[in-house]
């Protein structure tokens, strides 16, 4: 199979896509007009359910800052969960100074290196295909790329 054959077999892919979708959102409208106060009453009950759930969880937490048993009703537990806190600054001169927990920030190492050559950095380009989102013009008009 040539290119060109690949693209039109893509451009027809794309449109059978795009015509399935459609009929599926329509459907899907359709569906959930006839079934609105089925979907309204599912949101309100899961808006309550949600904010039972909050107060449980509230009431919990109360239980056990008086009482201090991690089990305050049965189906309600406690867990205990331990952070820290700490200032990034004397936490990353600590890390320096122990020559500890370092790591690489890509992310804003490679922005530096594109602007700042750096002789242990090398620029390597690499080719990516792209494929055209419209391929009409393409393919009905018999053009081969």
């Amino acid at each position: 199979m040539t290119l060109g054959e690949m693209v039109a077999v893509v451009a027809d892919l794309r449109a059978i896509v795009a015509l399935q979708t459609a009929a599926l959102n329509e459907s899907r409208e359709a569906w959930e007009a006839a079934h609105y106060q089925e979907i309204d009453g599912l949101r309100a009950m899961t808006q309550a359910l949600s904010e039972a759930e909050g107060a449980v969880r509230a009431a919990a937490i109360a239980a056990y800052q008086e009482t201090g048993s991690k089990k305050p009703v049965p189906g309600v537990g406690i867990r205990v969960l331990t952070k820290l806190r700490y200032d990034e600054a004397d936490a990353l001169r600590w890390a320096r100074e122990h020559d500890l927990c370092l790591m690489l920030d890509k992310a804003a190492f490679e922005r530096q290196a594109k602007v700042t050559p750096l002789g242990f950095v090398e620029t390597v380009e690499t080719p990516s295909a792209t494929i055209a989102t419209d391929l009409s013009a393409v393919v009905e008009g018999g053009a081969t790329p």
